[in-house]
């Protein structure tokens, strides 16, 4: 029997060492080619300066973010739309079914937060409109994720790389630990129905956390809630006599049609702060710039409804934080998540 040459077996052995070894690199610049692709792709080139390449995060803020968002959005509803109908031609389970709205639909969407705006007769039209248009978008999400399990289509489309911008925080205003590393920011309005409903959430999640997190109350007044603005002023008068928390508890509580100057003064007495000091401020120009400077802030970040909640990294040697965006009045579970998440190490 021939045995292989010793010599030659060293050779074949160092040689799939060198292929293996190759092969090996050649992985490795594959993802990182393609990772520089997706890369390019989220944050391609605009513009250059000198030769120097300006990317869309050089001038990105949120506001921009929140349009690339939504345009986001519409691509994904316009492609569903389209795969589904397609689809629909030979998988019939596929098709859209027209939407109804009854009146009991129209009810509970009415005491969920119509009733801010008017009577339930008064909205009924845009009530319903709105109740066929999220009905709509639940049909549409429902049959696309049943397309998706079953195998029928693929999803290829991304979305845009997150923007977390460092917000500058007003240390002065935060309330709790001012040490914590994670700051809990609301942009809130004290006449939005979905801000009174949230506060009781706050302050439960608030108690979990304790000591761990920090609080930031933002202006963030809508123009269609008529006082919400002189209500933020308000709010701040009461902060420069300690009483920021039990104040805005009560704005929260009040009638938004009974918030008046007068009705301010009337709280404000109720907590025993300083009338003529209190009056005064209401007509400072330094407390309305405040609020201004919070509702700019805002915007940057790209807010647009309340209440918009940011679990946030505080960066005290910068005083800025940054962190995931939630909005809308979600439940202390999904505030909880967020908020682990940014006291992970």
């Amino acid at each position: 029997m021939n045995r292989p040459n010793g010599h030659n077996l060293h050779i074949h052995t160092s040689d799939n060492r060198l292929v293996l070894g190759l092969l090996f690199v050649c992985i490795l610049l594959l993802l990182f080619l393609c990772a520089a692709i997706v890369a390019h792709a989220q944050n391609p080139v605009i513009a250059t300066i000198e030769g120097r390449p300006i990317t869309l995060d050089t001038i990105q803020d949120g506001q921009l973010y929140k349009l690339r968002l939504d345009l986001h959005h519409v691509f994904r509803e316009r492609m569903q739309g389209y795969a589904l109908t397609e689809l629909a031609k030979t998988h019939p389970e596929y098709a859209f079914h027209p939407v109804t709205v009854t009146d009991q639909e129209l009810t509970a969407a009415y005491q969920l937060g119509g009733a801010a705006y008017g009577s339930l007769e008064s909205v009924k039209p845009k009530l319903r409109q709105w109740v066929i248009a999220s009905k709509a978008t639940q049909q549409l999400n429902d049959l696309w994720a049943k397309a998706l399990a079953a195998g029928l289509v693929t999803d290829e489309l991304t979305l845009p790389a997150i923007f977390q911008p460092n917000i500058p925080i007003a240390r002065e205003r935060v309330e709790g630990n001012a040490l914590a590393d994670v700051l809990l920011i609301e942009f809130s309005d004290f006449q939005c129905p979905y801000c009174r409903r949230a506060a009781p959430t706050v302050t439960q999640v608030r108690e979990q956390f304790g000591d761990r997190i920090a609080f930031l109350h933002v202006h963030f007044p809508l123009e269609m809630h008529t006082t919400a603005f002189e209500a933020a002023v308000a709010s701040e008068c009461a902060r420069q006599q300690g009483a920021f928390a039990a104040y805005s508890a009560d704005l929260y509580a009040a009638d938004p049609n009974k918030q008046r100057a007068r009705d301010f003064i009337a709280i404000a007495a109720t907590h025993r702060l300083k009338q003529d000091t209190f009056a005064a401020c209401l007509d400072d120009p330094a407390m309305r710039d405040l609020v201004n400077k919070d509702i700019e802030q805002g915007r940057w970040i790209g807010v647009t409804g309340t209440p918009t909640f940011v679990a946030a990294r505080w960066d005290h040697r910068t005083n800025t934080a940054s962190g995931e965006t939630i909005t809308g009045a979600v439940d202390a579970d999904t505030l909880s998540t967020a908020l682990n998440k940014a006291l992970a190490p």
